[in-house]
């Protein structure tokens, strides 16, 4: 099993897109990859800019899996900045 947490911050001005990307490879992950156990996001209650990401893979074949799709490149791509 792969566990992974995140905290990512992104601006005020960008947290729609944040958003609307994250769910897109949320949703897409829990519907296509059978290996991809957990995805979650939230955010703090006091600060939406600050995020959490968990994800949980049944094993690193499952983890390159979700590495390797466009929803998740576009997602990590947009999350580096």
């Amino acid at each position: 099993m792969i566990f992974r947490i995140f905290n990512l911050r992104t601006d005020l001005n960008n947290i729609n897109e944040f958003n609307n990307l994250g769910k897109t490879n949320i949703e897409s992950a829990i519907k296509l990859e059978s290996g991809t156990k957990t995805l979650l996001s939230a955010h703090d209650t006091n600060d939406v800019t600050d995020n959490f990401v968990l994800e949980i893979y049944e094993d690193y074949n499952s983890y390159i899996k979700h590495a390797d799709s466009e929803y998740f490149k576009k997602f990590a791509e947009f999350s580096k900045n």
